[in-house]
């Protein structure tokens, strides 16, 4: 893929955050790798929906500016301590979904298995303590979390989910809503119940053997 190739997955996949409303006004960051030490990641201050494949700023990997007409995303440190620790990550994606973000605001976890899908796809969502947004405590508070998850809640602060492209890192945004929305249903009506200690066992020696063989986590 061509560096104007990426520019414009970019902008696709931003459109596509804001559209389903994962993201709102300028909330959110997206980046992905362009080559060794090189990464383009979203500008500061800006509406994702909006963003044409020129917008999006070159950045080295201590997140210095090398080429772009606007500043860099102010949470780009995030993405790279990610980049740091799973050398395998190709593309991040840091949104603000409502219901997920709740679930951090409650005080809740949506770590309990309750969808077979979800953990065959992004395994178990981890949740990050809270740090102050566009600080390097935010990237601090995943680092050790990162090295074993591709889904992370950032407490009320929405979530960052990461993979080997952008599509997956996309994806995987998206399950993260959806397993909110789940389980809000559930309790609706109930109580979400998990699944059994085997099969969740199984389910993720499942994927990681998808993980040896597709592209990570991603859906069949």
């Amino acid at each position: 893929m061509t560096e104007y190739e990426l520019r414009k997955e970019l902008a696709r996949i931003c459109r596509l955050l804001y559209e389903r409303e994962l993201v709102i006004a300028n909330a959110g960051n997206v980046s992905a790798r362009a080559g060794r030490g090189r990464f383009l990641t979203t500008p500061s201050g800006t509406c994702k929906g909006w963003l044409e494949p020129a917008d999006f700023v070159t950045v080295d990997e201590s997140g210095r500016k090398v080429a772009g007409s606007r500043p860099p995303s102010s949470e780009f440190d995030m993405h790279r301590v990610i980049y740091e620790v799973r050398p395998d990550v190709q593309a991040i994606v840091h949104a603000h979904p409502a219901l997920a973000t709740a679930f951090t605001v409650a005080g809740r976890s949506l770590g309990e298995p309750i969808l077979t899908e979800g953990l065959l796809t992004i395994g178990q969502i981890a949740t990050a303590a809270y740090a102050t947004p566009g600080t390097p405590a935010v990237g601090n508070s995943l680092r050790h979390l990162v090295r074993d998850h591709d889904a992370i809640l950032l407490a009320h602060h929405g979530a960052v989910t990461c993979g080997p492209d952008l599509d997956t890192a996309y994806w995987y945004m998206e399950i993260v809503e959806h397993t909110a929305k789940t389980r809000l249903a559930a309790e609706a009506l109930g109580g979400a119940r998990s699944l059994p200690p085997g099969e969740v066992d199984a389910l993720l020696r499942t994927r990681q053997r998808l993980r040896g063989g597709l592209a990570a986590g991603r859906p069949r």
